[in-house]
């Protein structure tokens, strides 16, 4: 479920604060003087201490809403092969199950041959999409 902070706020590991947090902390800095131009800010064990959140924690989120203008973090880009389109994957299946041996190396030079991907692709995406990504289920790439 949960850890409880030395402050005495119920947190899990790994998970964000929630939108209505990160908004009641910037609040509370802006209206103890915050500047959200330059960042400037001192105060940041009063309003962790409000909000039973660690100094560190509070600068993280001011310093993120200053540099970002927004409240939710910055969705992360690896999390899985978006650039590789259906058809693509088809082809890379269609490879493997013709020639079950082929190669990586091999597999990028016949899809970068074949498929049209704008930002071309990587080895390690292809070797991706061959362990999770086809019909049949994962695949080993060897």
């Amino acid at each position: 479920m949960g850890d409880v902070n030395k402050y005495g706020r119920n947190y899990v590991r790994g998970k964000t604060l929630s939108e209505d947090m990160v908004s009641l902390v910037i609040d509370e800095i802006v209206d103890m003087g915050g500047d959200t131009a330059t960042g400037f800010f001192e105060q940041y064990s009063a309003v962790a201490s409000k909000f039973k959140l660690s100094p560190k924690t509070t600068k993280k989120v001011w310093m993120q809403f200053c540099k970002s203008g927004q409240l939710k973090p910055k969705k992360s880009c690896a999390s899985g092969v978006k650039h590789l389109k259906p058809e693509d994957l088809d082809f890379i299946e269609f490879l493997k199950t013709d020639k079950p041996s082929m190669s990586s190396g091999d597999l990028l030079k016949e899809v970068e041959r074949h498929c049209v991907i704008p930002e071309g692709t990587s080895r390690e995406a292809i070797n991706r999409a061959v362990r999770n990504f086809m019909h049949d289920g994962k695949w080993s790439r060897k």
